[in-house]
């Protein structure tokens, strides 16, 4: 988490090493991601992990270099994540809620992923209380679940369902 005078850090244990010491191992260190909100949520598509801050979305890459293992590159400057436990992957499609709109990525580029619902983030979901969104899905159903707080409520109790297969959408109370 970004302290007053330095940003959000990703921190690496270096070759062989698992533990809180890892600064005296080939690779260790940290790569500082440039952005001063809050991580709020990463999950891996394909082998790279997608990582959501307050505002952006930043991609993290291994290099296969022994003493520069990960890169860390913005993918997109205008949106983030607001719900820790929002972020999932699902058939190598990254999405995540924000109080700016539900998102999408497929590691290259974001875009919104509620376009036919688009003020659903707005309306649905209680502003104060959209860090209890949480994130699941079910393959065997194709369905990606988001459970959430109505506006004035303080625990999630809805559920947006969203179909991969067919792009559509479900409200369960």
């Amino acid at each position: 988490f970004p302290s007053h005078d330095r940003p959000p850090r990703v921190r690496i244990s270096g070759t062989g090493r698992n533990c809180d010491n890892f600064t005296n191992a080939t690779g260790a260190g940290f790569i500082d991601i440039n952005d001063q909100t809050w991580i709020f949520g990463a999950a891996f598509n394909r082998d790279d992990l997608i990582i959501f801050t307050e505002s952006s979305t930043f991609t993290q890459k291994y290099t296969g270099n022994d003493t520069t293992p990960f890169v860390v590159d913005k993918i997109d400057e205008s949106r983030g994540s607001g719900g820790a436990f929002s972020a999932i992957t699902y058939l190598n499609r990254t999405s995540a809620a924000s109080p700016r709109g539900l998102i999408i990525t497929d590691g290259y580029r974001v875009e919104r992923a509620d376009e036919t619902i688009p003020e659903f983030s707005f309306d649905e979901i209680d502003g104060q209380n959209f860090e209890l969104c949480f994130a699941g899905s079910v393959d065997a159903d194709r369905d990606h679940y988001l459970i959430y707080p109505r506006p004035n409520e303080t625990e999630s109790s809805r559920t947006l369902t969203t179909n991969y297969e067919e792009d559509n959408y479900a409200i369960i109370s």
